[in-house]
């Protein structure tokens, strides 16, 4: 199972217990069928994406402490990233340094014999590549793996002791539950494939106002 958190804001219940839109069940309904038995857990090994944007044009240092302490997280896959016209994968760090792989270095192609053995050879960098933290591209996703319900719960328990508090501003929020004032969550594949986003993007040209004759417009919708 993959999820990939919104809003920079990872909420437990999302995970743990999703629900399609208009099937939500109340606090005191999960209760009672937890207690009749009704609620059976199940699990799938998790993936998690956490996109971030942690600056504008550059990373800002404020969150630099924060994002080295993921890298400590048992979970941990890494991160997505980069630089200018350069992506990389984001393995560990060491102080003010980034270790990291190439994903766009040509591979020597898989053969089996015929003992049904693959070579693994070309899976395998021989060594990593270092990058200043400070000159990564602010637009990041952290990734994780949890293969049980019990390596969630500890990753929780790590992030809200290691990432969310302390002495540092957090990279992103950790939740057990869903604001009520957000939408309902939609799980994957549950989008209502009728919607038409032509009613979500549509723009009314007279209620748009120019504010500026420059060659670029300033546009409030």
């Amino acid at each position: 199972m993959s999820f990939l958190a919104e809003t920079l804001c990872v909420i437990n219940e999302d995970i743990k217990s999703p629900t399609t839109k208009g099937k939500s069940k109340s606090s005191k309904q999960k209760a009672k069928a937890a207690v009749s038995g009704q609620v059976k857990k199940k699990w799938k090994p998790l993936v998690l994406f956490i996109p971030l944007r942690l600056g504008l044009n550059e990373i800002n240092s404020v969150y630099v402490k924060a994002l080295k302490k993921c890298f400590t997280l048992k979970q941990t896959l890494g991160v997505i990233g980069g630089k200018p016209n350069h992506a990389h994968y984001f393995i560990g760090c060491v102080g003010e340094l980034l270790l990291y792989l190439d994903p766009h270095t040509t591979q020597i192609p898989v053969v089996e014999d015929k003992w049904d053995h693959i070579s693994d050879d070309s899976y395998h960098c021989y060594h990593s590549s270092t990058m200043q933290i400070k000159d990564l591209d602010p637009s990041i996703a952290l990734g994780f793996f949890c293969k049980d319900e019990d390596d969630f719960d500890n990753w929780c328990k790590e992030v809200k002791e290691l990432v969310t508090i302390g002495d540092h501003s957090p990279v992103f929020e950790l939740t057990d539950l869903r604001p009520p004032h957000w939408p309902p969550f939609e799980p994957p594949g549950s989008l209502d494939s009728s919607l038409n986003t032509s009613d979500i993007l549509h723009i009314d040209d007279a209620d748009i106002e120019m504010d500026s004759d420059e060659e670029f417009e300033i546009i409030n919708p």
